[in-house]
């Protein structure tokens, strides 16, 4: 049975999967969070920490990490040292212990400023939307010197919209959803993989009609196949109201880009949690939680 270690169990992926691999009963599951949560089988992990990230390494086979400061800013005080040197000190312990992969959390950010007419795949080149995405994008490559250098097996899911209650969240979102069955499929797969799947970048998208990106070969290499298709799911989106442009037929997210308004944030940390502002033809964010570190894995209020 593999020992599986998951990161970012307080947070709603991170707790989704330590919950599905556990049912599954084929994993031994190491569940992980910043703080310990004894009533849930929670570890504490600092990834600050080399000494407790090192301890808690032993024996374990396989990474799956969620953990993440979800802000868009604070590059320097919150995304290096929690999200880009926290995965570092990862790598490295997996590497004094022999671990065999990393199936590591990124996100679909780290491509935002691809116009959503470009077709795309894991190959395709980052072009980060955020800081956050910058942050992902620079542990992708980090993924790639440990794989090349060490032999350390690495699969980078770039998660889409993921979201809780399960389904998307407005109209445009039916195409970048993940559900949660589908997310916790792809996990699956990933920590099963044969050997020879040495780097692999996935997306974390369900079978959405008219999705955003393609996981070429992801099939043959790994045996992801999605169930669900958000489109199912648009009328119902379309209902959802908070979404939308105040006095405006539209959405916050029809920006043309694939980051949506992500791509408009004006690099400085905002006030409030949950919308954004129309302003001077661009959109500027006036509500993001910028300030919480939070073991999940999307850079706002709604999972994009």
């Amino acid at each position: 049975m593999k020992r599986v270690l998951i990161t970012g169990c307080a947070g709603r992926i991170g707790g989704m999967l330590m919950t599905g691999l556990r049912q599954s009963g084929r994993y031994d599951v190491v569940a992980t969070a910043r703080r310990a949560d004894p009533d849930r089988g929670i570890l504490a992990m600092d990834l600050r920490d080399t000494d407790n990230v090192k301890h808690l390494m032993n024996g374990v086979d396989t990474v799956v990490h969620m953990a993440a400061f979800l802000g868009a800013f604070d590059f320097e005080e919150r995304i290096l040292p929690n999200n880009v040197v926290g995965t570092y000190h990862l790598f490295e312990a997996m590497r004094e212990n022999g671990c065999h992969r990393m199936v590591n959390g990124s996100t679909n950010h780290v491509v935002g400023f691809y116009k959503i007419t470009d077709k795309i795949d894991g190959d395709s080149p980052p072009r980060p939307d955020t800081l956050y995405g910058l942050g992902k994008a620079m542990v992708e490559v980090m993924g790639r010197y440990y794989c090349d250098k060490h032999g350390i097996s690495c699969i980078n899911i770039r998660i889409g919209h993921y979201s809780v209650p399960d389904h998307p969240l407005s109209p445009l979102k039916t195409r970048t959803w993940v559900s949660q069955r589908d997310m916790l499929q792809l996990v699956e797969r990933c920590i099963d993989a044969p050997e020879d799947v040495r780097f692999l970048n996935v997306f974390g998208v369900t079978n959405n009609t008219d999705r955003f990106w393609t996981n070429e070969g992801v099939r043959e290499a790994i045996g992801y196949e999605p169930q669900d298709d958000g489109v199912l799911y648009l009328d119902e989106a379309r209902k959802i109201d908070w979404w939308k442009v105040p006095g405006e037929d539209r959405y916050r997210d029809e920006t043309g880009y694939m980051g949506m308004d992500f791509v408009f944030m004006d690099g400085k940390p905002p006030n409030r949690p949950g919308r954004f502002d129309v302003s001077g033809g661009g959109l500027k964010s006036s509500d993001h939680d910028a300030n919480a570190v939070r073991d999940d894995h999307d850079p706002g209020v709604a999972s994009d």
